[in-house]
């Protein structure tokens, strides 16, 4: 499992989800949108990956 850092679409989702910057997104390439899930519930929703090590 991969970390990315992702930049959310809006400050309320950086608010509500403080970590959404370090979630593990595997199979996301930078640029592209993304959905986490933890647990089969959306937890985070919107966002564009920046970069990933």
């Amino acid at each position: 499992m991969t970390s990315y850092e992702v930049k959310p679409f809006d400050k309320a989702d950086l608010q509500a989800f403080p970590d959404v910057r370090h979630l593990v997104l595997p199979d996301v390439m930078p640029g592209h949108a993304f959905t986490a899930r933890q647990n089969g519930r959306i937890i985070a929703c919107g966002g564009v990956v920046t970069k990933h090590p």
